[in-house]
């Protein structure tokens, strides 16, 4: 009896309704942003975290290279609240095409 594999599955995990907002307005102070999304099987390895600073044509928010640090959390009560999360990864970057959506 053959056994099939799945190999090259590839799940993305989003929060993109296709137009940019620039409704936060902070000036020199650090913010955090947190999605939630449900690991679906075979779609647990992450190999990239793309984020949009900034509209198209709106001269609102960081500039390039203004550090940005990205994480990833453990809900490890799976509730959605954040109280019980941990960091399980992290990366710190710098904002590039920073205005583009």
């Amino acid at each position: 009896m053959p056994v099939l594999l799945n190999f090259g599955v590839t799940s993305v995990y989003q929060y993109d309704d296709g137009s940019g907002e620039s409704s936060l307005g902070c000036s020199g102070c650090d913010v955090i942003w947190l999605n939630g999304f449900k690991a679906v099987a075979g779609g647990t390895s992450i190999t990239s975290i793309d984020i949009a600073f900034g509209a198209n044509g709106n001269t609102d928010g960081p500039s390039d290279g203004a550090l940005a640090n990205a994480y990833i959390w453990s809900d490890p009560t799976d509730d959605g609240n954040p109280e019980d999360a941990a960091a399980i990864a992290s990366i710190a970057g710098t904002v590039q095409s920073s205005h583009s959506d």
